[in-house]
């Protein structure tokens, strides 16, 4: 960044990987496939979020790689004041018989095209809240995806 601080390459043990691009945020005009930027939302919400960066996530349970996109946990949850309060882990939080189990996401979002909107992917983990003995501010969800167009992507562009 232009007179700001350059930002670490390592936090406690882990590495950080930088990569500069442009991104534009919420814009899915002619979309045929998804990516960085893209407008999502829950399905008949009238809220709007956008997709962030596409990664991989190996659950503890599991030794299989799933492919997912990190989101804000507001934009994915759409109770994310209940899990704020609980300041549980979303597969903490499910595990309560009385509580919704799945959550579509939805390409565009209701907001930019509520006529047509397509589901690709399910929150598989999220935290909204403070967390730890610092209180750091965590607002993520790791949204999983089996959207070929995607994984095309992923592995050609390397991500």
């Amino acid at each position: 960044p232009i007179g700001e601080q350059e930002l670490p390459n390592q936090l406690e043990d882990y590495p950080i990987y930088i990569k500069e691009g442009l991104i534009m945020f919420g814009s899915c005009e002619g979309c045929t496939s998804i990516k960085r930027g893209c407008s999502i939302g829950v399905p008949s919400c009238g809220e709007a979020g956008s997709i962030g960066i596409f990664t991989t996530l190996r659950k503890p349970d599991t030794l299989k790689k799933e492919i997912c996109f990190i989101t804000a946990a507001h934009v994915a949850l759409p109770k994310y004041k209940e899990f704020y309060k609980e300041r549980k882990l979303f597969t903490e939080h499910i595990q309560n018989p009385h509580h919704q189990k799945e959550y579509k996401i939805v390409h565009p979002s209701a907001q930019d095209n509520p006529l047509s909107q397509k589901t690709i992917g399910v929150v598989s983990e999220a935290f909204c809240g403070t967390y730890g003995k610092n209180n750091i501010g965590i607002d993520a969800a790791f949204i999983n995806t089996s959207e070929s167009k995607v994984l095309e992507g992923i592995l050609h562009c390397g991500l």
